[in-house]
């Protein structure tokens, strides 16, 4: 499973939405 990270040319706060619903997939299974 590949980590959360900022990819470039989006912007942090984006990229940390992307990251929490990513995680929140993984942890509703």
């Amino acid at each position: 499973m590949p980590d959360c990270q900022l990819d470039e040319g989006v912007s942090q706060g984006e990229a940390k939405l992307k990251c929490n619903l990513f995680l929140a997939r993984l942890d509703t299974g």
